[in-house]
Parts: C-alpha cells; structure tokens; sequence
C-alpha cells in the first residue's frame, strides 16, 4: 500500500481496479440512469442520500484512506455521461474550482462563477493541492469510450502541455487523481462512459469559505 501511496503521489493519479461490488455498481447504474443530466453531467449528487452513503462507503475504502489523508470530506459530486446524444470533448486542463455556500469578500478567492445555482470560486493554492477526485466508472472504460488522457506528473509543474496517455479503468474501479493534474478526454467512438466524479477536500476552508456541501 505504501509504494502505492508513493506512485499516486509521484504521478498525481493511480488506477484502482476494484472500488465498488458488483452489486453496488448495479444499484449505482440505477440511481445514475434516474438522475436528469443535461449537457455533459449534473454537479450536486452530494445533495442525493444514495449518492452521500456512497461517499462515504469510498471513503472507507483502506486504500482511498491511505490516499486522502486528512482531505477526508466528500465535498462534490459529479456525473458525467458520455452517449451518442451526449458526445463531447475535453481539451487539456487542471481543475480549479470548488463549490462553496456562499460568495465570500476576500482576494485569497478569485474567478467566482454560478453553476446550477452553486457558487464557485478558485480558492488558495494550499487548499487546491490537498484536493483528491475519486473517479469511479459504472463501464470499462478504455480509449474508444472516452478514457482519461493524463499528463503524467504535471500535478507538481506549471506547465500547459505534455504527454497525453489515456487509462483504461474497469467497471467497478476508479482512477484517482489529483485535480490539479492535467487531463482531458476525446470524444466517443463506440459504446457509452458514465462516471461519478468525486471530490474529497479538508473539512474547514480559510478565510471563512464553506463548502455548499460535505458529508
């Protein structure tokens, strides 16, 4: 588990083959095939009580412990849904932005933004680098249904570009990675790719920031 621990934080992301039972990813397929998604995805799963009680069953996955560390707090959830009606691409990016309660009056939080009548805002640097996403995929996933592309290491530099190399992630299983780490995805040839996008942060913010959500 340690050299484990090391790689995910050497690369900025690990592949976890098996992260929910087969009878957890059956119900889950249910839950996400009765949740409306428009465009790419919907953004506040956390708000669903199956989605929470998920949350939490990840969080005490022994290996996802050993990763969070004290950034133990599910703090968003997203779906993000690849088909033949909703196919689209992702060009190379880090995630900065976080879900908050409300807008606060501080320069330590810039680029404020509403998304489904959430407020989001990028918060300091300290706050981004202890975030961790938990990316379970209801399909196997691979390069011809949208598989992650990851630059491997650029959690740790400032640079915009790099290597691209796509993941494959079995049903079930999760690729973890640091939202910070540069990433993006292609569109669909075949097939479809639903994802849950979850996002573990520390429980208190600075400045008096609060998260919309956290279980």
């Amino acid at each position: 588990m340690n050299e484990l621990v090391t790689e995910f934080e050497r690369h900025g992301f690990i592949v976890v083959p098996s992260v929910v039972s087969r009878t957890q990813l059956i119900a889950l397929a249910d839950c996400c095939d009765s949740v409306e998604v428009s465009r790419a995805g919907t953004r506040d799963l956390l708000e669903l009580k199956w989605c929470a009680d998920m949350a939490r069953s990840i969080r005490s996955n022994a290996l996802i412990q050993s990763l969070l560390g004290s950034s133990k707090t599910a703090v968003q959830c997203t779906l993000f849904v690849k088909d033949s009606q909703r196919n689209w691409l992702v060009p190379l990016h880090r995630d900065y932005s976080i879900p908050l309660k409300a807008k606060i009056d501080s320069p330590n939080w810039p680029a404020w933004s509403i998304k489904q009548s959430i407020h989001f805002a990028r918060p300091p640097e300290h706050v981004l680098e202890e975030l961790i996403a938990v990316r379970v995929h209801l399909e196997d996933t691979d390069i011809q249904n949208g598989a992650l592309q990851v630059v491997n290491g650029s959690h740790r530099s400032k640079a915009n570009s790099g290597e691209r190399v796509a993941h494959f992630v079995p049903g079930g299983g999760a690729l973890i990675m640091r939202p910070l780490l540069l990433h993006a995805s292609s569109k669909i040839k075949l097939g479809c790719r639903r994802v849950l996008h979850f996002v573990y942060g520390p429980s208190e913010l600075p400045d008096g920031a609060e998260w919309a959500n956290a279980v």
